[in-house]
């Protein structure tokens, strides 16, 4: 008998890793939804076991009906639809789908027993430990506990499918950090870093760094935490290590010597009024911001995080993320995204 898995957000990065690595199991049958704007089902209509049904998970009576027809008390949910902002504040249509339609999905859970319920939420849900101090998996989420709209969403969803698990589903919940590796044809943030750099539109840089993770292995572990029995009600950080900018900058040049230029590096207090600039010329023109404070703060945060309880109980092995940016680069170029 296959098992069958309902991934929301299929068609976005880390949902079509999911499905491209649950489809290698023959024995799994995958539900996938889109949103209806997306493309990807143009790629993927004639893979078999695969089912796509375009919808809106802000729309309640659609994921009821959605459920109603696929969900049953063996299926395993893997939400991981979302939107990502680095805007400061809560955009409407971001809390509409990170927090209403996440709430739409976790009672639709319960309604139809579902077996289990995966959460990809965020390592920016969770409080930020001091400098120097090693995070683990939290377990209590507040948005004022936060900076930035998305993070604020993210905590507010994450609290919520931890109050879920006391209506007896099972909730497994993942917090990857800053995702990349190939295949990205959104508008990632990393991604575009690595671009603007390769393409020579990049000037200057910022100081800082983050802790970045292969989308490859955030897939793996994701679906790991789905059919382990013992992740039941667990938490587990999906994370990999830290890179600062500068240590990206000096790969790509190992990558691409004759792309290679100096830049500038530019200090934490102009990178705030930039932003504060940024975000006025944004707000000006009407179209969303591409530099912001949060995106200063995250560059500047903790990015030390201890995956040791996945690595232990669902296997999760990381790649090295130097692997990943070469691996990732050459997809770019593969595509056509480099001048």
């Amino acid at each position: 008998m296959s098992k069958r898995f309902l991934v929301t957000g299929a068609g976005g990065f880390v949902g079509s890793h999911v499905v491209d690595q649950l489809l290698k199991n023959p024995q799994y049958e995958v539900i996938g939804t889109i949103r209806s704007d997306n493309d990807w089902v143009t790629a993927r209509r004639n893979k078999k076991r695969l089912n796509l049904v375009r919808f809106d998970m802000t729309d309640r009576e659609a994921v009821e009906q959605l459920f109603k027809k696929w969900a049953t008390k063996d299926t395993i949910v893997i939400h991981t639809a979302g939107l990502i902002s680095i805007e400061n504040r809560i955009k409407p249509v971001v809390y509409e789908t990170n927090v209403r339609g996440t709430q739409n999905i976790i009672d639709a859970c319960i309604k139809f027993k579902v077996k289990r319920l995966v959460y990809t939420s965020s390592v920016h849900a969770m409080k930020e430990a001091e400098k120097g101090q090693t995070m683990k998996e939290a377990h209590k989420f507040h948005p004022d506990w936060v900076v930035g709209g998305y993070a604020k969403s993210k905590a507010i969803a994450t609290q919520n499918m931890v109050n879920a698990r006391k209506t007896g589903l099972d909730v497994v919940i993942v917090f990857p950090s800053g995702i990349t590796g190939p295949g990205e044809y959104g508008d990632g943030n990393f991604k575009q870093v690595m671009l603007d750099y390769l393409n020579g539109d990049m000037i200057t840089y910022l100081a800082g760094g983050y802790n970045f993770v292969d989308v490859r292995d955030v897939a793996d572990g994701t679906i790991a935490a789905a059919i382990t029995p013992k992740a039941k009600n667990q938490n587990y950080l999906l994370t990999n290590q830290f890179l600062e900018i500068k240590k990206l900058i000096e790969l790509l040049d190992q990558i691409y010597p004759d792309r290679q230029r100096k830049l500038s590096k530019m200090p934490r207090w102009l990178a705030y009024i930039v932003a504060d600039l940024s975000e006025l010329w944004s707000k000006l023109r009407g179209v969303p911001p591409t530099f912001t404070r949060y995106a200063v703060h995250v560059l500047n945060s903790n990015g030390e995080f201890d995956y040791t309880k996945a690595k232990n109980e669902l296997d999760y092995h990381p790649r090295p993320i130097t692997k990943t940016i070469r691996e990732a680069v050459a997809w770019y170029e593969k595509v056509g995204l480099l001048k």
